[in-house]
């Protein structure tokens, strides 16, 4: 028989180093252990140094390809504060770990210089080939409000508008990736006129906790952004997005602005928030009475939310009172329930006062107790005075049973 005849290529074997004899200098590149169709070997132990020649503040690494036996061959990325001349890691700090068969990108290490290891247990592999990853770096100096990769991903003062359906978006949420370090992003939120407060919803949080900061702020102008310049209305970090709505005024001449600042160190997935007309359960509250024109040493006023009929069901209403100096000596309350008729334990009216600095972060406390029910007119509760600087009047109701509702009123004098 003619027998056969074949044609064959090889293919080299990756190798690496445990001990490197140089660092790279790139400011982008490619680390990879791979060859299709060959397996890696057992015991590896693969250490790349970045450290590039130009100053940089943190590297982006995105997998083209993750193929590694799952939970027991890796591929880590460090963080160093700094690499010594024989490349040593120092302030080595894990950040990332991979294994497995997928792609992932948009990963980011934030430090001056990085470090990439890949190894491998004794166990065999079987069409497990390695991995393959490149990598850019970004530079330490970002201005306020600059956009920082070309994408619009970090705006400087883009107004959001409201849809047809009354919603307005903020998303700065990364589900494959995380926000740039050294940011500050920030977002004028466009509300029709008739709109006198707004509720901001917060659907997705996930930021570095106390370092990185969602604010919302109410600012004088659309040129100057800053905690410093603009009244701070409320503030969100961590990764539990809250449960309640933030329900702020929109006074006029002024601009609800979402400002987000991120510090040099860990760097998370973001968030994502919706604002709309202060309502719950497609209730629409009354105006909100924000009382910033009230001056001087005394100050009264008074909240009605009462229905000949019903009130609505899942209602979610707040009116709040304080002093055009953000300040001013605190005031003694004196409030009176004129009318109350609610669903006893379940639809509740509370008294909230402030006590700190700056009542526009509202810091609230309750005071006293919750009050529901429907009292006869001599027995409706007194509630007892207090000192704050500020007051607010919350209402909730349930899905269920609902009644006429409250009226009450209320003085103010500095203490």
């Amino acid at each position: 028989e003619p027998g056969f005849v074949l044609d064959y290529t090889t293919i080299a074997a990756p190798t690496c180093e445990s001990n490197p004899s140089a660092a790279l200098t790139a400011s982008h590149g490619t680390i990879a252990y791979f060859a299709e169709g060959v397996n890696y070997p057992k015991n590896l132990d693969c250490v790349w140094i970045l450290a590039p020649s130009e100053e940089v503040t943190s590297f982006t690494f995105d997998f083209t390809e993750l193929d590694t036996q799952y939970g027991h061959d890796f591929v880590k990325f460090y963080s160093c504060t700094d690499v010594t001349e024989d490349l040593t890691c120092l302030g080595e700090t894990e950040v990332l770990a991979f294994s497995g068969f997928f792609e992932q990108t948009g990963q980011i290490v934030v430090s001056r210089y990085a470090k990439i290891t890949f190894q491998s247990d004794d166990q065999d592999t079987y069409a497990d080939y390695g991995f393959n990853v490149q990598y850019t770096t970004s530079n330490a100096s970002i201005t306020a409000g600059e956009n920082q990769d070309g994408s619009g991903n970090c705006p400087s003062g883009e107004s959001v508008s409201v849809d047809d359906a009354e919603i307005g978006t903020v998303d700065h949420f990364f589900e494959t990736g995380s926000y740039q370090s050294n940011s500050r992003c920030w977002w004028f939120l466009d509300a029709p006129d008739e709109w006198s407060q707004m509720s901001i919803d917060i659907t997705k949080l996930d930021t570095e906790g106390v370092f990185d900061v969602v604010h919302i702020l109410n600012c004088p102008d659309r040129s100057r952004v800053s905690t410093d310049e603009c009244t701070v209305l409320a503030e969100f970090s961590g990764n539990s997005a809250p449960e309640n709505s933030a329900v702020v005024p929109i006074p006029a001449s002024t601009y609800i602005t979402v400002l987000f600042t991120s510090d040099y160190g860990v760097q998370k997935k973001g968030f994502n928030l919706q604002y709309s007309a202060a309502t719950s359960g497609g209730v629409s509250c009354p105006s909100f009475d924000y009382a910033r024109a009230f001056t001087g040493t005394e100050m009264s006023g008074s909240v009605t939310f009462w229905y000949e009929d019903q009130y609505p069901t899942d209602a979610n209403c707040y009116w709040i009172f304080a002093p055009e100096d953000e300040n001013a000596t605190a005031f003694s309350f004196a409030v009176t329930f004129e009318e109350l008729a609610t669903e006893e334990s379940y639809d509740t009216v509370e008294i909230m006062r402030c006590s700190e600095a700056v009542c526009s972060r509202l810091e609230w406390e309750h005071h006293d107790t919750e009050y529901s029910g429907e009292p006869l007119p001599a027995e409706i509760p007194q509630v007892p005075p207090f000192v704050g600087r500020a007051l607010m009047i919350a209402f909730s109701s349930d899905g269920l049973v609902s009644k006429n509702g409250f009226k009450l009123s209320f003085t103010a004098a500095v203490q």
